[in-house]
């Protein structure tokens, strides 16, 4: 029968030589494969439990024709850094007073652009408990509602400013033409006057109507927050399939760290 010490690394490796060497090293296959599932079955036991909320969120929308406030994308960096998250956040999302967290909360969010709906930021969160996630991604997306509307509220202070001119204008051309109306009702002056205050009025009504609409399309939820019934970590079956493969990986390097060995020896 073929030994180990039969091997020749000069000539080529055959079918045979191959079934030889997992034949000869079966029982060590098995137990390196048997070790790896048991320590995978260890850190199935040990590692904590994890659930995950899905949350869909749409941008708030601003403008005709209507136009995201802030990108999927530039929100998906702010989400990044720690200063974005209130304490509010902090504190449903499971985080102590005070307590330091890094990027995307501490690892606790995962945050993706949908390529299906357009506008929609994907935001996933890990917690140790499904209420806790559930929590956590609420407390998330009326963090990011109120930001937007500030952001709204941000883009609409020029207008405010404008709005208050054309009110401040309207009423002094009033004046102007309740000192005229009566005396020159025929004259260029008094016509040029109402034209004046149609455009005033036009304009104003305008302003109005875009800031009543401007909070129209608030950020929101494209389909209800979903949360896994289950924990989605660890994976269990991939966790002792792969604990499993490399166990019986570990076997295949040991027997052939073997052969290598007395061929050097040799």
């Amino acid at each position: 029968m073929q030994t180990e010490k039969d091997y020749d690394a000069s000539r080529e490796i055959s079918l045979k030589d191959i079934y030889n060497f997992f034949k000869q090293n079966v029982k060590l296959f098995a137990l390196t494969a048997i070790l790896g599932f048991l320590l995978a079955v260890t850190y199935v036991k040990l590692a904590p439990k994890k659930y995950e909320a899905t949350a869909l969120l749409q941008m708030a929308q601003l403008g005709d024709p209507l136009g995201n406030i802030e990108s999927p994308a530039m929100l998906s960096e702010r989400l990044r850094y720690p200063a974005t998250f209130t304490d509010a956040v902090l504190k449903n999302c499971g985080f102590a007073d005070g307590q330091s967290v890094g990027e995307n909360l501490g690892g606790t969010l995962k945050v993706a652009l949908s390529k299906v709906i357009p506008n929609v930021l994907t935001m996933k969160v890990r917690a140790l408990t499904a209420d806790l996630a559930h929590q956590c991604s609420e407390s998330l997306i009326q963090m990011v509602v109120e930001q937007q509307n500030n952001l709204i509220a941000e883009r609409l202070m020029g207008k405010k400013e404008q709005l208050v001119e054309y009110q401040r204008a309207i009423a002094d051309e009033m004046r102007q033409l309740e000192s005229i109306k009566k005396t020159e009702t025929a004259s260029f002056g008094y016509l040029a006057k109402l034209d004046k205050l149609t455009w005033l009025r036009t304009r104003i009504d305008a302003l109005q109507e875009e800031e009543m609409l401007a909070y129209q399309h608030p950020a929101k939820l494209v389909m209800p927050l979903m949360v896994s019934p289950n924990p989605v970590t660890p994976k269990v079956m991939l966790a002792l399939l792969l604990g499993s493969l490399l166990g019986g990986l570990l076997g295949v390097t040991i027997a052939l760290s073997k052969i290598v060995w007395r061929n050097v020896k040799e």
